[in-house]
């Protein structure tokens, strides 16, 4: 919202605000004056979709918890009766809802999405050599492999996966991002093989 709020006039932000049927100052979602459903911001943040504070290491229980309530709330076919409008926010909300739960109940897209926000692509990542030379010579097992073998490899992917992705919730928690984008990187280098090999 930052963003958008530096190109606007005091006029058009109090607009932004306001909700749409009352004029009433509301941010939420539902306007607390004359309870209309407010149309999506923008621009949006998926933690704050989900009132889940901005960090990798979330409780899914939780966040499941809130996308349920929230769902039952926003659910269509709770304003089956009202208008058009508000038909078509309602709609808005759920879809943006189920979007961001999909997004942060997954940890590798999580942690790709809350880089993002710190302006963090992956693109950008350079692994070393030495992991990308391992990461061939795994693939060249995996086409040589036989069933037995297969088995084996799954086995060996997941250690993979379970240390970098201690090494991601590490980096995170210490606010080394740079470190972080790197164990994701690698985790998805890990994911393609497993995929290979199902």
């Amino acid at each position: 919202m930052l963003f958008v709020r530096s190109w606007l006039t005091p006029r058009q932000l109090r607009r932004l605000l306001s909700c749409w049927s009352c004029n009433a100052a509301s941010q939420e979602v539902i306007c607390s004056q004359c309870g209309k459903i407010q149309p999506p911001q923008q621009e949006v943040n998926y933690f704050k979709v989900l009132h889940q504070e901005e960090k990798f290491t979330l409780r899914a229980q939780d966040l499941q918890k809130r996308f349920r309530d929230m769902q039952r709330v926003l659910h269509p076919d709770k304003f089956a009766n009202c208008s058009e409008k508000e038909k078509n926010f309602s709609a808005d909300q759920s879809a943006l809802v189920n979007q961001a739960y999909q997004v942060l109940l997954k940890p590798i897209q999580r942690a790709t999405y809350l880089l993002q926000l710190k302006g963090i692509s992956l693109a950008e990542v350079q692994l070393s050599q030495e992991f990308l030379l391992e990461m061939m010579e795994f693939n060249e097992e995996i086409d040589r492999a036989d069933d037995s073998k297969r088995e084996e490899l799954l086995g060996q992917i997941a250690e993979f996966e379970e240390l970098a992705m201690a090494e991601l919730q590490e980096h995170f928690a210490n606010k080394k991002l740079s470190e972080a984008s790197e164990s994701l990187a690698k985790l998805k280098y890990f994911e393609n093989l497993r995929n290979r090999l199902s």
